[in-house]
């Protein structure tokens, strides 16, 4: 029996996640990340999957795949993305289904019965309550006004204004303090103040100016987490960060104050949703055959949503089967009507 493989799908990042053979228990995942330089991350998703197959076709192939989308329009991209590469044997599973099943295997939910994912990676946040015994989404939005790219954007930003870095003079400076600013930015979830160098300068930055420049996205984001869970017509129990920005400590304590709930931030939130569409990925066997079919080695990216309300997402979320996708038997898919983030955002 060959292995299976997980892929996340997000605008910064494609996260590989492959489970460890031979263990028992609760899983230990080999991952990769794979920043997302140009083109769209679906056409990257379906090149890195097609280099793993490649790679694995003599040492162990891989027998299934699982792909986590976004919404109906990204699971479209992604599934032209795998025709070109001509793979096939893929199960396409709602972000929101990939990361509640890697929560329950974790064992971190407690007896939490409804649960609110707050999901900031690169391009934006994303908001759902779910019923966590039939996966079904209650409520869900999404808003590009807080995400990993805009909070670097606004270290950049100030450190500019206050001169503190040299402005930069061409287009590979530009992304080299882009870069540095994530760093800082990551290094903040661990410490108080952090010092980062640069082509361009030392870049300082303390907890206190970082809570400061974020301060208002991230009171958006809750105020906008509390419409949906009004909206969903339940009381959540609890709330699940994950993405790349859910190791924030400003977004932690304003969800806690703000929604008087407790707050969960699994050990690797980055990658919840490609570990858990490779535990929902599933070899297919044929006719007649008692093994699994090893894949296969092969011989555009989707709108910018801002705050759609429920229905909208609803309408995104649970994109039809097509031809390769095959229903998962480990959880209830996300019913019609609901829709579910490089290492960070």
């Amino acid at each position: 029996m060959g292995s299976v493989l997980g892929v996340s799908v997000g605008a910064s990042a494609v996260r590989l996640a492959c489970p460890a053979a031979g263990r028992v228990g609760s899983p230990v995942f080999r991952t990769q990340a794979v920043g997302v330089a140009r083109g769209g991350p679906e056409e990257l998703a379906a090149e890195s999957i097609g280099t793993v197959l490649a790679e694995r076709a003599d040492t162990g192939p891989v027998s299934a795949v699982g792909v986590a989308y976004q919404d109906r329009a990204q699971a479209g991209a992604v599934r032209a993305a795998l025709a070109r590469q001509q793979l096939g044997n893929y199960l396409l599973v709602p972000e929101v289904t990939a990361a509640l099943r890697t929560l329950e295997v974790s064992g971190v939910l407690a007896d939490h019965a409804t649960l609110v994912f707050y999901d900031l990676g690169g391009s934006g946040v994303t908001v759902t309550v779910v019923d966590r015994s039939t996966g079904m989404v209650l409520g869900t939005a999404r808003s590009d006004r807080i995400s990993g790219d805009h909070i670097d954007r606004l270290i950049r930003d100030h450190h500019l204004d206050q001169h503190r870095v040299a402005r930069p003079a061409d287009a590979a400076a530009q992304l080299a303090l882009d870069t540095q600013c994530r760093h800082a930015k990551e290094r903040l979830s661990t410490s108080d103040a952090v010092c980062v160098p640069g082509e361009g300068g030392l870049l300082l930055l303390s907890q206190d100016t970082f809570d400061a420049l974020i301060a208002g996205p991230v009171e958006t984001s809750a105020h906008l987490t509390g419409e949906v869970v009004g909206r969903s017509g339940r009381t959540p129990d609890a709330v699940v960060l994950i993405g790349g920005g859910a190791r924030i400590p400003l977004i932690r304590s304003v969800m806690e104050s703000r929604l008087g709930l407790p707050v969960i931030v699994p050990g690797q939130p980055e990658l919840l949703t490609a570990e858990g569409a490779a535990l929902l990925a599933r070899p297919e066997v044929p006719a007649g055959d008692t093994g699994t079919a090893p894949l296969s080695s092969p011989a555009a990216p989707p709108p910018e949503r801002t705050e759609t309300t429920p229905e909208t997402a609803a309408e995104g979320a649970g994109a039809p089967p097509g031809p390769q996708d095959r229903p998962s038997t480990a959880r209830p898919p996300v019913a019609p009507g609901g829709s579910a983030h490089p290492d960070r955002s």
